[in-house]
């Protein structure tokens, strides 16, 4: 099973607006989501520079951009991206 790739951005921005929070708790998801998802830091992921700058944090699921990605916005875009978009319960 090919797993789910979620990357976080934690340039200061994103840090400063709610990425900390996320990668503070990030355990939270691994227990929802087990070896299913690896997880990364990306220093910056250059989206504020792109016009998002309202948008921060960002995060990536699968390469899809996460906006105002708080814990749960992460967790529903793993899902979504899940084989057969499962629900994360069963491990």
């Amino acid at each position: 099973m090919e797993k789910v790739r979620v990357t976080i951005c934690v340039g200061t921005a994103c840090y400063v607006l709610g990425g900390a929070e996320t990668i503070g708790r990030i355990e939270e998801l691994r227990e929802l989501f087990g070896d299913m998802v690896t997880w990364e830091g990306e220093p910056c992921m250059g989206l504020c520079k792109a016009g998002k700058e309202n948008k921060a944090p960002f995060a990536s699921v699968n390469g899809k951009v996460v906006e105002k990605a708080s814990l749960e916005a992460i967790a529903a875009a793993i899902r979504e991206a899940l084989p057969g978009k499962g629900d994360g319960e069963g491990k």
